[in-house]
C-alpha cells in the first residue's frame, strides 16, 4: 500500500475515488511481500499457542456450541462430528458422545420448565374432559 500511495499519480487516484485499482496493487506485491505483509497484520500460529488454544476450547461452552451445531447440521452423524470439531481426536468420541448426552438432557429439561402451570392446567382439564370428569390437575 505504501508503494502505491507514494506515487503521487496513484495517490491522487485514491484521494479523489477511495480506492486503488487492484491490478495495481497485485502486480507490485511479490509473493515474499505478500508473506511480510501478512506476518505484520497476523502474528504466526505456533504450537504452543494450539496447545493453549486447545486447554481453553476443550471442555468450554465454545465446544459444547460446536459440538450441537454440527450434530444438529449432521442428523447425528458421528463422523461428520468429529471431522469437524476443533482439536477432537478420534479416541474422544466417548467424551463428544457425553456432551452430546447432556445437551439432549438439558433440551428436554428446559422444555419441561418451559410448561406454565397454564399449560398443565389445560393438559389436565383435557385429560379430565376425555375421563368423562370435570378437570383440573
Amino acid at each position: 500500500i505504501y508503494t502505491l500511495l507514494s506515487d503521487s499519480t496513484k495517490r491522487e487516484e485514491y484521494d479523489k475515488h477511495g480506492t486503488l485499482n487492484q491490478d495495481d496493487f497485485t502486480s507490485t506485491k511479490s509473493a515474499d511481500d505478500w508473506a511480510s505483509f501478512w506476518r505484520e497484520l497476523f502474528k504466526a500460529v505456533t504450537e504452543e499457542d494450539v496447545v493453549e488454544f486447545e486447554k481453553t476450547y476443550k471442555g468450554g461452552e465454545e465446544e459444547k456450541a460446536d459440538v450441537k451445531k454440527y450434530y444438529s447440521s449432521s442428523k447425528g452423524d458421528m463422523d461428520v462430528i468429529m471431522g469437524s470439531i476443533m482439536t477432537v481426536r478420534y479416541d474422544e468420541e466417548d467424551r463428544i458422545r457425553g456432551i452430546i448426552r447432556r445437551s439432549d438432557r438439558e433440551q428436554d429439561s428446559q422444555e419441561v420448565q418451559g410448561l406454565t402451570p397454564r399449560k398443565s392446567l389445560r393438559r389436565g382439564e383435557a385429560r379430565a374432559e376425555e375421563e368423562g370428569g370435570e378437570g383440573g390437575c
